[in-house]
């Protein structure tokens, strides 16, 4: 029916216009809740919401999925400077051994942990700016230098891969898509007391709730109580 409804007025269209496409969409499999995060820091939200958020909500037992979109995610950049890579002999291939070196794990023993025995290793990575920069690095010519000396370290954004704006702002959305046989009231329920708690241990994010498909469920539940009082 639809399709015939559409073809009545496709020589309204503009003459530019596409071929309209009509698909059938399971509301179930829609998110049932979303939630916009913004800040005014100049922080990478994408890391922050995947980091701080994305695990506390997943722990819900309503939560089937969460889908994250909007963000550019931040990435150290290292360039190489061809003048004085040439002046110091080192190259690319030199640069990216002395940068994967500094990032390493290894061993640290094991402890008991009831009736198991778990090994343990311990890490080291280099995680912001200055300690890349100060990486040390061999010369052919037996000298010892720092990554800064021969190139450029610094945070670039990744390509964005989606846009998500809220108010006129732009921010990091999180659909929440429940599973098929728990409850959208309960859900929501569940999902804002950990935003609540969220709110007060990340002051420094803006974390709101956009979209609840459960009100529209209180309003019909509502409306026919309401119904059945006036006919009683």
């Amino acid at each position: 029916d639809m399709q015939v409804a559409v073809n009545r007025i496709k020589s309204q269209l503009p003459d530019d216009a596409q071929e309209p496409t009509i698909l059938s969409i399971d509301m179930n499999a829609s998110d049932a809740m979303t939630i916009s995060v913004d800040t005014e820091e100049n922080v990478d939200l994408v890391s922050l919401v995947e980091e701080r958020l994305e695990p506390e909500l997943k722990k819900i037992s309503e939560v089937a999925d969460l889908n994250i979109s909007g963000g550019q995610q931040k990435y150290i950049s290292v360039e190489l400077i061809p003048e004085y890579a040439k002046q110091y002999g080192v190259d690319v291939s030199s640069l990216a051994t002395a940068i994967a070196s500094v990032n390493f794990t290894m061993p640290a023993g094991s402890a008991e942990y009831g009736n198991q025995k778990v090994n343990i290793n311990s890490e080291v990575a280099s995680e912001n700016l200055n300690e890349i920069e100060n990486i040390p690095i061999t010369t052919s010519k037996g000298m010892v230098i720092h990554l800064s000396d021969v190139a450029i370290v610094q945070f670039n954004l990744e390509d964005a891969q989606s846009y998500s704006r809220y108010n006129g702002n732009e921010n990091v959305s999180i659909g929440v898509a429940k599973k098929q046989l728990s409850s959208a009231v309960n859900l929501s329920t569940d999902v804002k007391k950990v935003v609540e708690r969220l709110s007060e241990e990340n002051p420094d994010l803006n974390i709101k709730v956009v979209y609840d498909s459960s009100e529209s469920i209180k309003s019909s539940l509502l409306s026919v109580g309401q119904t059945l009082i006036v006919g009683i």
